[in-house]
Parts: C-alpha cells; structure tokens; sequence
C-alpha cells in the first residue's frame, strides 16, 4: 500500500514536468519562427528602400522649367477641321543639349488627330488613342525666356458634345517645376439662332381675339438641338390655342431639332378678358436657347405690344413713409356709385377692373382703404374712360384693441358660479395708452371678484364700482405695445331665484385707450348665456272636496316659456299622502306605492310649448277625518345639459271625514284549507265547528305583524284565541268525570309498571306478587274509564240554533291572495303594535241607580263557545269620527258612549275579522253565530249571560246599530264586504245579543266554569 501511494505521489510530477517541456518548445519554436519572417521582410523592406532612392531619370541640368499654353480656332463646326497651337517657354534656368522636351494633348472624344506641324517637333497618335505625344531634340542652349518653335495640332470634330455646349482639351509638358506643366483650353460648340414677334391687332377690347405670331431661325454655323422659346401671355389675356408647328405648353414653345438656315414658326390665338385692364399691355418672347452655345443673344428676344380700350384702376396700401400695407380692404366708388371691394396683395397693389354686369364708369372716383392697426382713409380722383388710372393711399399707424367676453358658457343656471374671462389684444401697429376697461354687470348676476393679468403676470390697477359697473383705470403708466394682451376674469354668481321672464343673461365690457398721440377709441363685447325658463302651474284640485271612495283630480300645465331652448329629460313627480290611492294619469306614469310617489317622463319640450298632466286619486279607508291637505308638484329637466328643479305651486284640498263604525279588518279574509284533526271535537267541528284547522297564507299586504311577508305562527297569537270546540268542551265537563279519568289513568300506569316489573326480575320473591297486582289494578282502572265515560255522555253542553245551516269548507288547496290596494307601509309603520290603555270613564248612573247596587265596572273577557273564543276585552274612546282602535290586535274593544254591561242599554263591542299579518282576528267566524247561541261577557263584579237574536249587514257609517236601548243587549261588530279595488271593507257585520242572566262574581263563575278556566286572561 506504501508503494502505491509512493507511486502515484511522484507519477503525477512527471506528467506535469513532460506536459511543461512540451509547452515551452512549441512556444519557442513559434517565436523562431516569427523572428524568422519578420526578418525576410525587414530585408526585403530595405531592398525596396534601396531601390526606391535610386535618382530618377532627370535632364542633364537640374532646375528646368517649361511653361506650356494652348489656343483654338475661333469656332469648331461639326464635321469640319480645326486647329490647336501650342506655346512652349523656358522660364527657369538655360537648358543646353542634350535635353528633349516632351508634351502630352489629351483630346476629347468628339475630336480625331489629323496631324501636326512644327518645325524641329516629332508627334505620334498611338493606335489612333485620345492621346497625342510630341518631342523636340534640342539642338542648342535655350535661353530664359525664350519659346520653342510653335506646335500645331490638326483635329476633327466628329460630332457636337452629347451633354455639353462645349469641349476641353487638356496639353502637358514634363520638368521639375509642376506648377505650370498643365494647361485646359475649353472650346464653345455654338449656333446663333434668332426669334422675331408679331401682333394683330395692335388695338382691341375685351372678349376679342388677339394673334400672335413667332419666327425663330437658326443662322448657323451649326445645327441645333433642344431648341425651345419661353412666351408668357399677359394676365389680361386667355390663351385659345396654337398652330402649326412646335408644342406650346404653360408658355414654353419646344421645337426641337433645328437645321442650320432652318426657320420654323409658332402662331399664338388668346381671348381678351372682360375684366382686363386697359392701357398699353406688352407680350414678350424670351429664352431662345439650344444645346449649343448661341455666341449672339442679342436676337434671342421680341416684344410686341398691344392697347386694350377698357376702364381701370390701379394702386397701392401704403403708410406714409412708403412701406406697403398687405393685405388692406380696399373699396372703390365710383362716379355712378357703384362700388368694388377688393384685397391688397401681400406688396400692397390692387386692381380695380370693369365687369360686364357692373362696368366702372369713368369720372370722379373715391378709394377707400382700411386694416386692422391703420386708421381708415379715402381718397378722391378721377377715372378716364377706356383707360386705366394709377392711385396710391396711405394708411396711418394706431393701436387697435380687439376684445372678446365669454363665460364658455351657452347655458347657464340657478346659483351657478361662473367665470367671465375678457382677453384685450393689440392687433394694431402702435401702443395703446390710457386704458380704462369698464363691465355692465347684469340685474341676475352678483359680483365675487376679479383678476387682470399682462405678459409680465398680474396687474392690480384701481377700480370702483357704480350701479352695477365696474371700472378699472390703468393710466398713463402702462401701455398695451402691438400684438401685447391683456386678460381680465370676472367671477359672478348667477341670482336663484331669477327674474320671472328671463330667458338669457347679457354682460356687456367696454375698453377705452389712445389708439394714437391724440384720438380716443372706443370697443365693446357682449356675452350672451341662456338660462332656463321652465315653469310648471298646478290648477284648482277638482273637486276641492271629496269623501272616501271619492276621487281628486291633479291638473297640472309645464310650459318652456323659453323661445329659444328645449327644456330635456323633463320628469315630473308627485308625493302624495297615505290617504290617497292611485287611480289613473294622463299621460301615462309610474305609481310606487311604498314611497307613494308618482312620476311620468315627458321628455323634451320645445321652445314656448308646454304639456299637461292629470293624476286621479281615490280618497281611501286610511282618512279616518276630515282634514286640509296641501299638493305640490316638482319637476326634474335638463337645461343645456344641466339639471334643473322646479316646483309648483301649493293648492289645498279638503277630505271629508264622515263618522263609521270601526274598521276591524286588515284584509280580506284568509284561506282555509281542511286538515283531519287528531283529536275530533266531540261537537264534530274545528274552527267553525267543523274538523278543520286554519293554514294562513302569506298577508295580501305581504307583511306579518307588522307588515313583514311571515306565516302567523300560533306563539304570536295570545293563547286565548287558540281554543277550538274540542277545547272548550272538555272544559265544560264536570269534575267529577276529571276525576274518573284521572284515577284510571293512574290505576293502568301503575298495572302496567308491576307486570313490567314482575318479567323483568323473575327470579325476585316479588314477582309473582307484583304480577298479580299489576293484573288487578290494570283490570281495576277499566271501572274508572267506564265510569268517565259515563260521565261524559250524561253531561249536557249548551247547544246552538242553526249549526246545520254552518257552511262545510271544501278540501282544496286556497287560491293565491288577491292583489288589492292597501294603505302604503308608511302608514302601517306608524300603527302602535299594541291597544294603548285608554282611561275608562266613570259611568253616569240614573236618578233610581246607586253604585252600591249596580256593577259599574267595565267589560274585561268576553267568551263565546260556538266560537271557541276567549278573549280580553279593553276600552277604546270614541273621537267623535270614530273609535280609536289603531293598535287593536287579538283584544275585544269595548267601544266608548256605549252602556256598561251593568248599567243595561246597548253595549257594544268591536273585534278584527283579520289581522295585520293577515291571520283570522277574534271575529273572523262571526257571521256563524246562529240565534241562540250563547255569549258570556265578563265585568270585574259580574258574569252577563247574553243570547244570540239577529245579525244583519250594515253600511259603515250607520250608526243606529250602537244606539241606546230600552232594554240590555250586546252589539257584536266585525267588517264585511271587502273590495279589491279600494283596499278595505265597505260594511260592517253585526251581531245583537239579548241578556238572558247575569250573577256577580263569587269565586266560582255560574254555569260551572271555573273564573280561572282559560289561561291567559292575565295578559299577553
């Protein structure tokens, strides 16, 4: 192991020393071989060095100098020879022989070598090239100064140059001096072509024709190419069209191609203008030109002239030192009054000229000028006939304020704030001085404040205010230079209300300023905002008075008095009270009637339009008495996209209470559905004496006890009025059959406890024992049942006439509630949820009564058998309209100025026939009573035993079923005779009782019933 590890300590050095060596070599060898190249070019470098500072070829004498200059015949024609002479000079030093001069000719390619002459000179034309080379020996010294024989060159000239008028041959000469060994010598290829114009006729008028005639030739030497001529008509003239020859567009005559000695022609017809001016008028031909240079431009160029017989004026805007007012309005008047407006151009001019329909009549003449920052001016002259006239006018320099007011507003509104911004801006050429800016607040409009601003920020000049105007002085110290401006905001607020009638808001600003050293202007702006004149007039309520199931009549008329703006998205609304029920509108709206407001959109109404609405309410059960009451309508609009609210006038109305009998119903009555009770009533009946029991749906007014959509549950109904007939008979069993039953009951529980107990524990001492006697007291308890049954069938309860006459409910499901009005929840919100505990009244007793031997306590239970009812009984006042029942719920009200159960006369009582949360109330079953069925009313000394004799439907206001009587009875009242349309009973059902017997109260109650047989009686 020691090895190894020795081993591959020291194998790995070795590698790296083998990997090191390798390394080193290949990098020295890259460097030999670097060294190596760079030395062969070093080498070769310094050959070439060598070789290249070699001496040139120089002339045996250092220091020469030639200058060389060339000239050319004086034209060059196409196809034909020419010559160039060439000049040498010595202007160095003397040059002897041996020495030979060398000259190169570079010719242009349109030229071909010919040949030369020259005395002592040799030239050759290498393979007939562009280059010509000439020598010359010298044969003895050349002086400075002096020049070598002349050289001549012979060229032909093939051709014109294709995109030149003109050739360039270049010649140089070898020495030591450079400076003048070259010399360019340019030569012009030329035609001279020649134009010459005619007119006819000399002398016209406007609409006649005019000619004109061009003649161009060509004089040589050469033939042209490109030949064109410029011929620009006059402004008074309309050009007709040209012939024969050539092509005549926007002016410009382009002939083309044309031979020496050729002539070609251009004839020109042009129309002249109806309103062209008159006086002498010239046309020109200008611009002849080629290809080739034309070496004479003196007949390059003709002019005609022409007289057009016609009326005119010419002139021009100035100021008075002469510069030119562009763009000036100038008006001309003349001798017929006829007038001519025009603009200057941009110099100043302008030209007045005749029309056919309005021609300017000659004689006296006036101009008028005038342009912003100039004061206007006018000048008279006279117009010749047929002629034009030249009249200048000068135009004074001022300050000129323009000035615009906006409140960025086309409509405004009520109690809006807003902002009138006024920017004054000199658009004249001088400074305004001495500004005063004044502002006519309107009549609707109330000043909040202000801020003037110039270039330099915000001004604080003084002001004052008198009768609504507002005045800002900025003196002498502060002038408005041209172009400068100013801005003033005004901050007002719109009155509310405004003016009756006012259809718009004007607000007037004024500025006054030196427009110059001496003159005072004067400007103004006005600001225009419409405000909206909608109005809406409730007319007369129709009737003015009305009774319940009576209807009013809401009439009213909304009228855009405004002749300008539409009233927009007009919506008209009106609240009105619980006592109202919605009828019917015109045009048709919307009713709610929880918020029982109504509401109708009408849309746009124009400009001085209006339209109507009508509204009928039917006065319903809610008013309870005669009262006034107020109505308003309101209307929702748009003005200019603004909302807008209007109210109308108030009228009064007047209900008329008439006295009723209370009104115990909420609703109409609840559905029945039959149920098979688990307990029958040995009278064979339920809640109306017959196996049925009551399944409420939900309150027609969708809520429960107070107004909330629930099921009536029994534990919210007091206990009393959960007595069925079942219940109430088995009360009126004796004790002695509660008796039996009681000891039959306990005989067989324990029976049955001692053969249970005997099974369970066999092997007990006692199981036999308890088995015997559980037998023998189970069989004991069957004496007992038996002797509870015969007490209960020996028992007599108190029967009633008429049952067979009670109505048999059928087994079907109940229909839906009927949808009718009721009073809005407002109303039933503000209902107590209890009777409040009204005083009772001390009782007026008779000459002959005594309180000692009368019962002069008021009613408190009252009990009905046939109808399972056991109820409290509370007193409510009589208002003098009606009964004060509001909080009434399962209670019985005693109603107030009827007689004391004790004192005889007629008492009477009132009850629900429905509740609230549409459960039946205490007398829903009412209408059941037959004759002869018995009604107990309990007092706080006595017991009054009354007998059924009558019901009979009466109207709710008829008051003589609660009169006094001679004898004593009771009055049972309910309500009957619903009416879906109007939400409530229209009559009262009612039910007279006979008193049969009465005995006071001595613990026990007459007839066997316990005082404290009904739970309950305490309270809720």
């Amino acid at each position: 192991m020691r090895e190894m590890t020795n081993s591959i300590r020291f194998s790995a050095p070795a590698w790296l020393y083998r990997l090191v060596l390798s390394i080193l070599f290949a990098v020295g060898a890259l460097i030999a071989l670097v060294f190596t190249v760079r030395s062969t070019a070093l080498a070769q470098g310094a050959l070439l060095g060598a070789e290249s500072q070699e001496p040139l070829m120089q002339p045996q004498d250092s220091g020469v100098d030639f200058s060389i200059t060339k000239t050319h015949d004086s034209r060059f024609f196409v196809g034909e020879v020419g010559t160039y002479t060439i000049f040498v000079k010595n202007v160095g030093n003397p040059i002897s022989p041996p020495y030979t001069v060398t000259v190169t000719d570079t010719l242009p390619s349109v030229f071909q070598y010919v040949g030369m002459k020259g005395s002592g000179w040799n030239c050759s034309n290498p393979s007939n090239s562009d280059t010509v080379i000439c020598t010359f020996a010298l044969t003895q010294t050349v002086n400075q100064n002096d020049l070598l024989p002349q050289l001549k060159i012979a060229v032909k000239l093939e051709q014109k140059p294709s995109n030149s008028q003109k050739v360039i041959n270049r010649v140089t000469i070898s020495d030591t001096v450079v400076s003048n060994n070259i010399f360019t010598d340019t030569t012009a290829i030329t035609t001279n072509l020649s134009i010459t114009k005619t007119v006819i006729p000399i002398t016209t008028t406007p609409n006649n024709v005019i000619t004109f005639t061009l003649t161009v030739k060509n004089l040589g030497p050469n033939d042209a190419t490109g030949v064109k001529v410029t011929d620009t008509l006059p402004s008074a003239l309309t050009l007709n069209g040209s012939k024969p020859t050539g092509q005549y567009v926007n002016g410009v005559w382009s002939i083309g191609n044309l031979a020496k000695d050729e002539t070609r022609q251009l004839v020109i017809t042009a129309t002249i203008k109806t309103d062209a001016c008159g006086g002498e008028w010239e046309n020109t031909a200008r611009g002849l030109m080629s290809d080739l240079v034309d070496p004479d431009l003196s007949n390059n160029t003709s002019t005609v002239k022409f007289n057009i017989q016609n009326t005119c004026v010419i002139g021009k805007v100035k100021r008075p030192s002469g510069v030119p007012i562009g763009g000036a309005s100038v008006r001309l008047t003349d001798s017929s009054s006829h007038q001519y407006t025009i603009s200057a151009d941009a110099s100043g001019n302008f030209t007045f000229t005749n029309s056919t329909s309005q021609p300017i009549a000659a004689g006296n003449a006036t101009l008028f000028a005038s342009k912003t920052g100039y004061r206007s001016n006018s000048v008279s002259f006279v117009i010749p006939a047929n002629n034009r006239v030249s009249q200048d006018i000068i135009l004074q320099p001022i300050a000129e304020l323009s000035l615009l007011k906006s409140d960025n507003n086309t409509h405004i509104v009520p109690s809006e704030t807003i902002t009138y911004t006024v920017p004054i801006i000199n658009d004249g050429t001088i400074s305004a001085t001495n500004i005063i800016i004044s502002d006519v607040l309107d009549s609707q409009l109330t000043f909040l404040t202000y801020t003037l601003r110039d270039a330099a920020g915000k001004l604080s000049p003084s002001w004052v205010s008198n009768n609504r105007i507002y005045t800002w002085t900025l003196g002498n110290t502060f002038a408005l230079t041209p172009t400068g401006r100013l801005t003033l905001s005004i901050r007002v607020r719109v009155n509310d209300p405004l003016s009756s009638g006012t259809n718009q808001i004007d607000n007037v600003i004024r500025v006054r300023y030196n427009e110059d050293a001496t003159t005072r202007a004067n400007k103004q702006a006005t600001d225009i905002s419409f405000t909206p004149n909608l109005a809406i007039q409730q007319s007369s309520v129709s009737p003015t008075e009305a009774k319940i199931n009576e209807r009013f009549t809401f009439s009213f008329r909304i009228y855009n008095y405004h002749p300008q703006v539409s009233a927009t998205n007009v919506v008209f609304t009106n609240t009105f009270p619980s006592y109202l029920s919605f009828y019917s509108s015109s045009p048709s709206g919307s009713y709610s009637s929880s918020s029982r407001v109504f509401s109708v959109d009408l849309g746009t109404i124009s400009p001085n339009s209006f339209k109507d609405v009508t509204i009928i309410m039917t006065v319903n059960n809610v008013a309870s008495s005669t009262q006034t009451l107020n109505n308003t309508g309101t209307l929702r609009f748009e003005h200019g996209g603004k909302k807008q609210w209007r109210s109308s006038n108030t009228v009064q109305y007047r209900i008329l209470g008439s006295s009723t009998l209370p009104g115990t119903g909420f609703g109409p009555p609840a559905q029945a559905i039959k149920n098979l009770s688990l307990f029958p009533s040995p009278l064979g009946r339920g809640v109306r004496g017959e196996g049925y029991s009551l399944l409420f749906s939900h309150s027609p007014l969708g809520r429960g006890v107070r107004g909330e959509g629930t099921i009536a549950r029994a534990d919210h109904i007091p206990l009393l009025f959960h007595q069925t007939p079942l219940a109430q008979s088995l009360l009126d069993l004796p004790t002695a059959f509660w008796v039996a039953l009681g000891i039959a009951v306990l005989l067989l529980g324990a029976g049955f406890l001692g053969i249970a107990f005997s099974l369970g524990n066999r092997a007990s001492d006692w199981a036999a024992w308890a088995r015997q006697m559980g037998i023998a007291v189970s069989l004991a308890s069957l004496f007992f049942f038996g002797a509870a049954w015969w007490l209960k069938n020996s028992f007599t309860l108190p029967q009633t006439a008429g049952t067979d006459e009670i109505p048999t409910l059928t087994n079907t499901i109940p229909p839906q509630p009927p949808q009718v009005a009721f009073p809005p929840p407002e109303w039933w919100d503000a209902q107590p949820d209890r009777l409040p505990d009204y005083p009772v009244p001390t009782p007026t007793l008779t000459s002959d009564q005594k309180a000692s031997e009368v019962d002069d306590t008021p009613p408190t239970r009252l009990l009905i058998p046939k109808l399972g009812l056991d109820a409290i009984v509370k007193y409510v006042p009589f208002d003098g309209f009606t009964w004060l029942i509001s909080g009434l719920q399962n209670e019985i009200a005693w109603m107030g100025s009827t007689s004391w159960p004790g004192l005889g006369s007629n008492t009477a009582l009132a009850g629900h026939v429905t509740l609230r949360n549409g459960a039946d109330g205490p007398f829903r079953y009412l209408d059941t009573l037959r004759k002869g069925d018995e009604i107990r009313l309990y007092t706080e000394k006595g017991v009054y035993l009354y007998r059924v004799q009558e019901s009979l439907v009466v109207k709710d206001d008829d008051f003589s079923v609660v009169q006094p009587t001679q004898e004593a009875m009771l009055t049972l009242i309910t309500c009957t005779g619903w009416n879906n349309d109007l939400g409530h009973y229209l009559e009262r059902l009612v039910v007279h009782a006979t008193l049969e017997k009465s005995q006071t109260i001595g613990g026990v109650m007459p007839w066997g019933v316990p005082f404290l047989g009904y739970g309950g009686l305490g309270g809720y």
